[in-house]
């Protein structure tokens, strides 16, 4: 195990049984959409949320919900949740019509993230989920979050597989954490088991484990699912023009 891995998963290792607790009464409704965030990932997300007490939350790529409800259930509800999409679903606005600490904003959060960190200021500790933008352009906002407000302690990254473009480019350009980290997979790919009732969208579009699933065919991800890249602001190293 390395250091970096070993320190994670000290942080993490003592959220395991709440987030199973919380988990639990979602297994007959949570079915993982094909394109979006396995529980082990998001597992990885709210323990490090916790761990280094994140006040604020702000997700990009929203889609049906099922991250917001994992973010939701885990963290406390002193905890403010900013939740960004270019398209809000009527259903997922509607279930949390009254729930108040969660914001739901329509945009790009390549836009959306700059204007939320400027309107919140920067006394709250704040963790971003991005599940889009993607690739150079998640890395350089990553950055720009990072410079632009002092307590953005972490970011994480979603599809950063390890055969996509994404991950090389993140690779290339910083050093980051990944939950395809082999000991982090062992442990907790329990976590992901009987959420899949399928592998496809309506697109032929999907992943599990180790595989990616495209129209044109199959192929391998190198890496056991989508993966979260993390880039913790502390010790964070950049190279290259980003």
């Amino acid at each position: 195990m390395t250091s970096s891995t070993s320190m994670i998963f000290n942080l993490m290792v003592q959220y395991e049984k709440d987030f199973i607790d919380i988990i639990k009464p979602l297994d007959s409704s949570f079915v993982v959409y094909p394109r979006g965030i396995w529980v082990s990932e998001m597992f990885a997300f709210c323990a490090l949320c916790r761990a280094l007490k994140i006040q604020t939350v702000i997700e990009s790529g929203v889609y049906l919900g099922q991250s917001t409800d994992v973010l939701d259930g885990f963290l406390s509800s002193e905890i403010q949740i900013h939740s960004i999409d270019r398209i809000l679903k009527e259903e997922l606005l509607a279930r949390y019509k009254n729930n108040h600490r969660i914001k739901f904003y329509v945009g790009d959060g390549e836009v959306e993230i700059p204007r939320l960190l400027s309107q919140l200021g920067s006394d709250a500790m704040k963790a971003i989920l991005l599940d889009g933008p993607k690739g150079g352009t998640a890395l350089t906002l990553t950055k720009d979050c990072f410079k632009d407000d002092k307590n953005v302690v972490f970011v994480a990254i979603h599809d950063v597989y390890a055969s996509s473009a994404s991950r090389s480019l993140m690779e290339s350009s910083c050093n980051g954490w990944y939950t395809d980290d082999p000991e982090f997979v062992e442990r907790y790919k329990y976590m992901d088991e009987g959420k899949y009732d399928r592998w496809m969208d309506e697109r032929g579009y999907g992943k599990k484990p180790y595989i990616l699933i495209r129209p044109e065919g199959v192929s391998k991800m190198n890496s056991y699912g989508p993966t979260l890249g993390f880039l913790f602001k502390g010790g964070l190293k950049w190279v290259g023009n980003l």
